[in-house]
């Protein structure tokens, strides 16, 4: 329940839901389909092999409850596949067909159960111990079919599950990213300064708010078109990037306001920043010659602002001071 609040607050965060669900679910079938199976295997005296399904169903168990707390962590996804793959090369080797058949969805779950790169590494290493178990167990010609079989079927499903979640990424950027500018949008605005505001109250973690606005941007899309004025805006975010570090965040918060989330920055560095910003736009020619400035308003985190929305506020309050008394400045809370 608490994750699924966190999605809809943030379309980010339905990533980690949606392989949370995806996870969840195949571990909860997993546990369906080895309680009877344990059974049968404990009747049939075959104890080492009841002994690693039943470690499986006991991971199976803890992670379902664990998942109710937090999504699937690499250890619980690294542990899963382990003890699965066990039991696959076990009962192959001692079961012959009948554990052939469980070798085919277990690979399957290494590509939701694992993260990509692991996933990959993983399936490479059950191959490589599956494919001479299978030579040793199985006539020559049969022991072809299924390690072509099997290998075929790792194909395929490596690239169903590469699709799928390049899929979901490429609609949550669209859901968290200004389609023009590439910024974040509004949607990350809460979560991104709620964390910052939070980690200056419990650690003392410094950070900003530069609240930007283009001046007089109006009077460009009246004169020049809004194709002029998309260019201008794209270029202003591009120059606006270049002087950004990487922990930095550009957001766009409506036509021509934006907003830069300074992090690890107390007032100082942050004034420093935004006189180089400043500076940089007004030597830079935009869109076809086009000239810019800007005006900005800075606040910095506190421990009086209850939530970050006051933050902003305080941060907005200097950006209209900076606007009415000339334009092409900052003011600072």
């Amino acid at each position: 329940m608490q994750l699924q609040e966190e999605a809809a607050q943030n379309p980010k965060q339905t990533l980690f839901l949606f392989r949370n669900q995806l996870t969840f679910n195949v571990q909860l079938w997993c546990l369906l389909l080895m309680l009877p199976l344990v059974v049968i295997q404990f009747l049939q005296q075959n104890l080492l092999l009841t002994g690693l399904i039943g470690s499986f169903i006991a991971l199976l168990v803890f992670n379902l409850i664990q998942a109710r707390k937090q999504p699937l962590q690499n250890y619980q996804g690294l542990a899963f596949i382990i003890l699965a793959s066990g039991c696959v090369l076990y009962s192959t080797w001692l079961n012959g067909h009948q554990g052939i058949y469980w070798a085919f969805p277990l690979i399957a779950t290494y590509f939701f159960m694992l993260k990509p790169e692991t996933s990959r590494i993983a399936a490479i290493i059950f191959l490589a111990l599956f494919i001479p178990l299978v030579g040793l167990r199985f006539p020559p010609q049969e022991a072809l079919r299924i390690i072509f079989s099997l290998g075929m079927s790792t194909l395929l499903i490596s690239y169903f599950a590469f699709v799928v979640i390049r899929l979901h990424k490429n609609l949550v950027k669209l859901a968290t990213c200004d389609p023009l500018t590439g910024c974040l949008n509004r949607s990350q605005l809460e979560d991104l300064l709620s964390r910052a505001l939070k980690d200056h109250k419990k650690k003392g973690s410094p950070a900003t708010l530069l609240l930007l606005d283009l001046d007089h941007f109006k009077a460009v899309n009246d004169r020049y078109g809004h194709h002029r004025g998309d260019l201008l805006l794209q270029g202003f975010c591009d120059t606006v990037r270049k002087t950004l570090r990487s922990q930095d965040k550009l957001f766009r918060l409506g036509g021509e306001e934006f907003l830069v989330l300074l992090d690890q920055t107390g007032r100082e560095d942050a004034l420093a920043a935004t006189e180089r910003l400043l500076q940089t736009l007004r030597e830079t020619t935009f869109a076809e010659g086009l000239k810019v400035t800007a005006s900005a308003g800075l606040a910095t985190a506190s421990k009086n602002y209850s939530d970050w929305s006051l933050w902003l506020h305080e941060a907005d309050e200097c950006l209209y001071q900076a606007k009415s008394e000339g334009r092409d400045s900052y003011r600072v809370a």
